[in-house]
């Protein structure tokens, strides 16, 4: 899903530039790999937040168990 957006966003910065830089095709390759690299960055800093988000939702635990509270737990008060 993450790779999917990248695309799309990767996609969409592809035409822009070709709008943009209509007049410069020289400079086009050159900003492209710009963006490339910058929408690289956010996608691993992205995929680094959602691993994390996903690892605390696994690892959360719940329980209205008060003798697993109580005897088991440094953190939650008995």
């Amino acid at each position: 899903m993450l790779q999917d957006i990248y695309s799309q966003l990767e996609h969409l910065a592809s035409q822009i530039c070709d709008k943009v830089f209509m007049r410069f095709p020289s400079l086009r390759p050159e900003i492209m790999d710009i963006v490339c690299q910058i929408l690289q960055a956010e996608r691993d800093r992205a995929r680094d937040i959602v691993e994390a988000i996903i690892d605390s939702e696994q690892n959360y635990l719940f329980t209205n168990d008060t003798d697993y509270k109580e005897n088991r737990s440094s953190i939650v008060a008995g």
